[in-house]
């Protein structure tokens, strides 16, 4: 596999279809303001996804790196049964006052 700017570019590429004659264009997602584009018969096909559909908005005051820190990983099947069965056996040791 080669990596390099053919790489790159193409992964921010999509293809739309000319409504008139139906050739397909190649739009790119990178730029900010992508044109419409002439098909091989001349008509304009206009960009059919924006790139803001596809990033959430930041929210005001937003700086790169709040959000580094990583979700905390789910506890799994055993970690959950051995921790209910020492709190089991704890209550089972205490006697309960009433």
């Amino acid at each position: 596999m080669r990596v390099g700017p053919f790489i790159i570019a193409r992964r921010y590429t999509y293809k739309a279809m000319c409504q008139q004659c139906g050739a397909l264009v190649q739009h790119r997602l990178d730029r900010e303001q992508d044109e419409a584009r002439p098909c091989g018969n001349g008509h304009l096909v206009p960009p059919t996804i924006a790139r803001a559909m596809l990033l959430p908005p930041r929210p005001v005051g937003w700086k790169p790196g709040d959000d580094a820190k990583p979700a905390p990983r789910p506890y799994s099947r055993r970690e959950v049964r051995g921790h209910n069965a020492k709190y089991e056996a704890s209550m089972m040791r205490k006697p309960r006052a009433f």
